[in-house]
Parts: structure tokens; C-alpha cells; sequence
């Protein structure tokens, strides 16, 4: 998602995973599914602007149901 964001080049993010030491034919496989999908994930990354929602406070609990033979 960061390289459809900051619209990264097919060069750019090969280069990047070149660095992380992928392997030539998983950088092919990643491009073509990138390619392939690029505009849909810039629609979707405009629903949330500049500025996408963070997770500030999460409350939670724990619910479960104990039986009792007699």
C-alpha cells in the first residue's frame, strides 16, 4: 500500500525488495499483482485521505459460558 501511496515506480520497488534479498521470480510475481491492482488500492486509499484513522483506545472483555453437570 506505501508504494501506491507514494506512487513508487515498478523500478523503485524492485530496487526495495532487491535490497530485502527476494528472489528475481517472487519480484516478477509481486510487480504483476501490483500492476494489476494499483488503481483499485489508490481508490480504496482515498476513502481515507492524508490522514487515515488510528486506533487510539480498544476496550474488551472476555465472555464464555461454563456448564455444570450435576
Amino acid at each position: 500500500m506505501v508504494a501506491a501511496t507514494k506512487n513508487f515506480s515498478n523500478n523503485e520497488i524492485e530496487a526495495i525488495l532487491r535490497k530485502l534479498q527476494w528472489s528475481q521470480e517472487k519480484i516478477v510475481k509481486l510487480l504483476k499483482v501490483y500492476s494489476n491492482n494499483e488503481k483499485k488500492m489508490k481508490l480504496k486509499l482515498q476513502l481515507y485521505g492524508k490522514h487515515p484513522p488510528k486506533l487510539i483506545d480498544v476496550d474488551w472483555r472476555l465472555d464464555y459460558i461454563a456448564e455444570v453437570k450435576v
